[in-house]
């Protein structure tokens, strides 16, 4: 097994108080929660699982505030916030790999864990990948980049058909790199 490399930002605690603007894609990017129609998501019962898994994500974690979020045919946006708790220790920074209660990194394996479950108890699929191995995240470092990003969640349905992880002709585009310059950063 080879050695993954971090997306983590050096240094920073994924458990201080901000916004994270998350991406998690389905196992061999399948079409699994549903299909765009003019633009607008249509879930299917899978996309309806993570959508609940998605709102019961408070309960929880308690710290955590939901933002913006989307379900598409074969993956997720949502933007998460940290909100300040002084009952929770300050900058705890642990060893890449090491689960730390409430990070980020925590919250994205119970969520996907959640939904995993789900789909594979409907249908009757115990054990079968749902999700790719990793997720892509992003510290949003200000209000002007957060409503970008909200912005870009939002659309995202009505932006499909030229989303590079669309796929026409059963085969996934690969027109760039995977993730390349995105409205949002823009």
């Amino acid at each position: 097994m080879r050695n993954r490399r971090s997306i983590r930002l050096k240094g920073h605690c994924y458990t201080a108080p901000g916004a994270y603007f998350l991406t998690m894609c389905t196992h061999k990017r399948e079409w699994l929660f549903g299909r765009v129609e003019q633009g607008r998501m249509k879930l299917h019962g899978p996309g309806r699982i993570a959508l609940q898994c998605w709102y019961a994500l408070p309960e929880h974690f308690p710290k955590l505030q939901l933002d913006e979020f989307v379900v598409m045919p074969n993956h997720i946006h949502g933007i998460v916030v940290i909100r300040d708790d002084p009952m929770v220790a300050a900058n705890v920074i642990r060893r890449f790999g090491t689960a730390v209660p409430g990070s980020i990194p925590t919250v994205v394996r119970s969520l996907k864990s959640a939904i995993t479950r789900g789909v594979n108890r409907t249908r009757n699929t115990i054990g079968a990948k749902v999700w790719q191995r990793g997720y892509w995240e992003h510290v949003v470092r200000d209000e002007a980049e957060l409503r970008r990003i909200q912005s870009y969640i939002a659309r995202n349905p009505e932006k499909w058909e030229s989303d590079r992880l669309a796929r026409k002709s059963g085969r996934v585009r690969e027109e760039g790199p995977e993730y390349g310059l995105e409205d949002w950063m823009i």
